[in-house]
């Protein structure tokens, strides 16, 4: 399988759109979308979390399983970096866990791995 990561131009042209519908958003987040260490993180983790479908024109080749890699690749992500600065966070671990625990498709447990391996990387 290819690399299942959305490439990084993609999602950079989808920030100003991911920003705007955080703001527009009835959520509250604990911790800082514009945080210079990990809102990028966040924020893409929510992109794949919450709004995939915002990506749809330019990866048409999206489909759930593409979206749990993602999301789980950008919460992970996110959790290392909030880790860095905040100290450990198990709630953190225990959504990565719940994600893949209660997918709502079918997953690869070697990309998951290959996924771990680029995080340690």
């Amino acid at each position: 399988m290819r690399d299942p990561l959305i490439p990084e131009a993609i999602l950079e042209s989808k920030d100003h759109e991911i920003r705007e519908l955080i703001k527009s958003s009835d959520q509250t987040y604990a911790v800082d979308i514009d945080d210079d260490l990990y809102g990028q993180a966040l924020r893409r983790y929510l992109l794949f979390s919450q709004w995939p479908t915002v990506l749809q024109t330019d990866v048409p080749e999206l489909n759930d399983e593409l979206v749990l890699y993602n999301t789980y690749y950008w919460l992970k992500r996110f959790s290392k970096l909030y880790k860095a600065k905040h100290g450990h966070d198990a709630g953190l671990e225990d959504q990565a866990i719940e994600l893949l625990t209660y997918a709502d498709c079918e997953f690869d447990w070697s990309v998951i791995e290959q996924i771990e391996h680029k995080l340690q990387g």
